[in-house]
């Protein structure tokens, strides 16, 4: 049994999961700064004890991974956050992207950000929101979200051919390596509702494509040199096998 009151208890964390010694470290440091008068000082010195009374770390907030998921008014965008709860190792804040201007984004360490309705430049505050996060937090797209980020980097859109509303596609990973498809197969299905796509003549500034569709389409991007990915396919679907690994692999980065 920990030694926490309740009152600060937390309900994201799951004691027992791995904890690096770095965070045990960094917890270490924190409890001692907060608990050296508190007679717990003993606890802090010794870190099997810390071990053995691992919701320490767990019920520290501070230590944990703060996620805002971005929801363009979609109903994906709880089939996302299921995900999220299921990993269970971070503070997942939802709002709408109106919602933003009582917020600093700066104060979370990823964004996501869901499918929607219509285009980027027709969603308030999209790119505005991106470009706030670009170089200071860890981003992934879905959907609307991809086409988002492709446009922020100066990339264009275009028509689909196919228009697709709960299609079923084979996606081929290109020869540009990407910690987002970490033990992913090669070849794999993914769900797709999406009637735009973004022009693989022009995907943007610094971006690089991850995957395609048999007939070329672009199904997955990512920045060169900063923390940034997208994916046209809707990873929550259940017509994607290997979604929720894909999104635990961004949350794992």
């Amino acid at each position: 049994m920990g030694f926490f009151p309740p009152h600060i208890c937390s309900s994201h964390f799951v004691p027992g999961d791995f904890v690096p010694d770095s965070a045990i470290c960094s917890c270490c440091k924190a409890m001692n700064y907060l608990y050296c008068c508190g007679g717990l000082l003993h606890y802090l010195i010794d870190g099997r004890e810390i071990r053995r009374s691992i919701d320490i770390v767990y019920l520290l907030k501070f230590l944990t991974v703060k996620l805002l998921l971005l929801d363009n008014h979609d109903s994906f965008t709880f089939n996302l956050l299921q995900i999220i709860r299921e990993w269970g190792k971070c503070s997942c804040t939802v709002l709408k992207a109106e919602q933003l201007i009582n917020y600093d984004i700066r104060d979370f360490d990823k964004l996501m950000i869901s499918p929607g309705p219509g285009l980027p430049h027709e969603t308030p505050l999209l790119l505005q929101t991106i470009g706030k996060a670009v170089g200071h937090l860890s981003v992934l797209g879905v959907c609307l979200g991809h086409q988002a980020i492709a446009c922020y980097f100066g990339g264009k859109l275009r028509k689909a051919k196919t228009i697709c509303h709960g299609e079923v596609s084979e996606v081929k990973l290109t020869s540009i390596i990407s910690p987002v498809f970490r033990s992913i197969p090669g070849r794999f299905d993914v769900g797709r509702y999406h009637s735009w796509v973004v022009d693989p003549n022009d995907y943007g500034s610094g971006m690089q494509v991850t995957a395609i569709t048999k007939n070329g389409t672009i199904m997955a991007l990512q920045h060169q040199h900063l923390p940034v990915y997208g994916v046209q396919f809707h990873p929550e679907s259940i017509m994607t096998p290997y979604g929720a690994q894909i999104v635990q692999n961004w949350l794992n980065m």
